[in-house]
């Protein structure tokens, strides 16, 4: 699905129904965008009375409208009952996107009835605060005393920053009342938000369908694995995490910028192979869906041949997209989603407290939502795969459920997780850390991962010895200082990476035990459950330099095919092993009890789903009911629990499945051309033998 502009459809209503009609004949949902171009719904705009303008920390009359007046509820349901009017009849219209990058832009509304609502509900006087006006882009520089480390639970500042992300500062609350209207009329419409970047405050989403944000990869598609952030979230909030990636390479990654850091005909798109393993990476997590970030200058159209520059429009990526898309996510999505991470036995925690306090280098990364990712995606390429765990998550003893936490970029902690943590420790959980750590931890393992060098990788360090202090961020566009960088070639930052995380492995081992592992760190993994059925999703990090990207070594964006051993446990007698992308038996060995091997080659840029389950499971047969419009089939496997993907063919057309504990009816409409077929094949994927 893809959206179109909700002022621009009020302004021209039949130009929006033609597009929406174009695309349904295309096989296109296409949803609306409340856009947040000049401060987006929150703008003032002629009539806005006083009464309802947002007034700033400075006391300052502001351009925006105060988040929690009755004016902005009213202007924000009179959008969303117009939008309503206009196209809610029309089912291919089928989500709402929220977009709400302006809450870098938001400030706290203090006027006089507002300050009284905050002090409510903090329980406190503002004046407690250190400052009321702040942007939570970096953090207080010392934290208040009380032992090393560690922050008392009440801590006025810590507070106020939850408030400010859950509630205080209006963004979620106008969401949700968009929500809701949008839900009156529309129950299914889906609603989506984003970005979740600066806390790691689940709330902010409560009351959305879907969890929804973009990550940058430069230089390391691995920060992708970013998805893990939005599935936590969402297993707290009950909705669904949709991950997009941003095809967007701003000047200064790839090729040197110049004087302009957002220098617009050097943003380049993401390369073919890079796209394909970020999507790869975020469909092993089981995902609702994938997204697709890119901007004016590089819309698609401009790669087609129509004078647009290869190098900035990669034309390849385009069909990469496509084939993912035909290959991969229509059969597989669906068997994706409904299976489940095999139970973990590692968790990282993302922890608010070191965030408002800091403290810890920032990340290459930029966004707050993404410093633990340094340390996670090392602990991937060793191959201990871990949930994201909030404060929240501690708090309510989920650390029960696992052996291993992780705590990178912790430099605090508050005084009620402290002692959670510190009491898992003395029953015996092992507790790893950075050099960040400064909480007394018994028996942490600490580890001197200095990852500041992956600021240095980028076009503007290797060519010019230097790059600007923010990157990344178009709400920071006035920050152009620079500073002196010696640039470090992408290959060698993946070499350190694999230093790192050999010397991960080489300290856990024979303390800490993985249900899959794999030899190669170049390789990642997820594995996922259902029933009688595991599925170890593998996904090739293996990169070199492209012609793109040779010249400034900024980013191994070219795939290369690579070749691993892969281990498996579980309590299968007889198993068997099947690659569903390729259709191909994988020749699995008996190692210890419970234990197989298996070698396997992966595409550059791509990956495999390898099933597993007992060869005792009984195949699947089915009994097809023809009508004059679509003919629909009755699926049965008896004795079999959990997702299993089947296969029909018919007519020269092909179609996946799922079936669920063994049955599934399923339905294909007939074309108004099309013969009723003779013949349906159903092929079960894991056991292909046609029935």
């Amino acid at each position: 699905m893809a959206n179109f502009r909700a002022g621009w459809a009020i302004l021209h209503p039949d130009r929006a129904v033609f597009l929406i009609e174009e695309a349904m004949q295309r096989g296109i949902s296409l949803g609306i965008l409340v856009e947040n171009s000049d401060s987006g719904i929150f703008r003032a705009d002629p009539g806005t009375p006083d009464s309802a303008r947002l007034i700033g920390p400075d006391g300052q009359v502001t351009a925006l409208v105060d988040p929690f007046s009755t004016f902005m509820r009213q202007k924000a349901e009179r959008l969303v009952d117009h939008l309503m009017t206009l196209f809610a009849e029309f089912p291919s219209v089928n989500s709402i996107f929220m977009n709400s990058e302006v809450e870098d832009r938001l400030k706290l509304c203090c006027t006089p009835a507002a300050r009284r609502r905050h002090e409510k509900a903090l329980g406190f006087p503002l004046s407690r605060l250190r400052t009321l006006d702040r942007s939570f882009l970096n953090g207080t520089a010392e934290p208040p005393a009380c032992q090393p480390g560690v922050i008392p639970d009440d801590d006025p500042d810590y507070a106020f920053a939850r408030y400010y992300f859950e509630h205080g500062d209006g963004w979620a609350h106008v969401n949700r009342i968009m929500a809701k209207a949008c839900h009156r009329v529309r129950p299914d419409l889906i609603t989506i938000a984003d970005p979740f970047r600066l806390a790691p405050v689940p709330k902010r989403f409560a009351g959305m369908d879907t969890i929804s944000s973009w990550t940058y990869t430069n230089p390391d598609p691995k920060s992708t694995l970013f998805v893990e952030t939005l599935a936590a979230a969402a297993r707290r909030l009950g909705n669904v995490p949709l991950p997009s990636i941003t095809l967007w390479n701003y000047a200064g990654s790839l090729v040197p910028s110049g004087a302009d850091r957002f220098a617009r005909e050097l943003t380049l798109r993401m390369g073919p192979d890079r796209w394909t393993e970020c999507a790869w990476i975020n469909l092993s997590r089981g995902v609702g869906g994938i997204g697709n970030y890119f901007g004016s200058p590089l819309e698609f159209y401009l790669s087609s041949g129509d004078g647009g520059d290869p190098v900035i429009y990669s034309p390849s990526t385009e069909p990469a997209i496509a084939a993912f898309h035909r290959d991969i996510a229509e059969p597989f999505g669906p068997l994706a989603r409904t299976t489940a991470n095999a139970p973990r036995r590692a968790a990282v925690l993302d922890c608010y407290a070191s965030r408002i306090y800091g403290g810890a280098p920032r990340s290459h990364a930029h966004y707050t939502n993404y410093q633990i990712y340094n340390f996670y995606a090392v602990m991937n390429m060793a191959w201990i795969h871990a949930d994201v765990l909030f404060e929240e998550d501690v708090l309510e003893d989920q650390l029960d459920n696992y052996r291993l936490l992780a705590l990178p970029s912790c430099p605090v902690l508050t005084e009620s997780v402290y002692r959670k943590i510190k009491a898992f420790a003395e029953k015996g959980g092992i507790v790893i850390a950075d050099q960040c750590l400064q909480a007394d931890i018994p028996n942490a393992v600490i580890f001197d991962f200095d990852f500041s060098f992956r600021r240095r990788v980028n076009a503007n360090a290797m060519a010019n010895g230097c790059d600007y202090s923010i990157k990344d961020d178009d709400n920071a566009r006035h920050i152009v200082d620079k500073s002196q960088l010696k640039g470090l070639p992408a290959h060698r930052d993946q070499e350190i990476m694999e230093t790192y995380a050999a010397e991960l492995r080489q300290r856990l081992d024979g303390r800490f035990s993985r249900a899959c592992d794999c030899s190669s760190p170049k390789i990642l993994g997820n594995l996922r459950q259902s029933g009688d059925f595991s599925y170890l999703f593998a996904v090739n990090d293996a990169r070199a330099y492209d012609d793109r990207s040779a010249p400034y070594q900024a980013m191994l964006e070219k795939g290369v095919p690579a070749t691993a051993t892969f281990t498996i446990t579980g309590d299968w007698r007889k198993p068997v092993f099947r690659n569903l992308v390729t259709g191909q038996a994988v020749a699995a060995r008996p190692l210890t009890k419970g234990t197989w091997s298996f070698d396997l080659t992966l595409p550059g840029g791509g990956g495999a789903i390898v099933a597993v389950a007992e060869t005792t499971i009984a195949k699947p047969t089915g009994k097809v009911e023809a009508g004059p419009a679509a003919v629909v089939v009755h699926v049965t496997a008896p004795g079999s629990a959990g997702a299993r993907p089947v296969q029909f063919n018919w007519n020269g057309r092909r179609a996946t499945r799922i079936l669920q504990n063994g049955a599934g009816t399923f339905s294909f409409p007939l074309a108004a051309s099309e013969d009723t077929p003779d013949k349906i094949t159903l092929t079960d994927l894991i056991f292909p033998d046609p029935a």
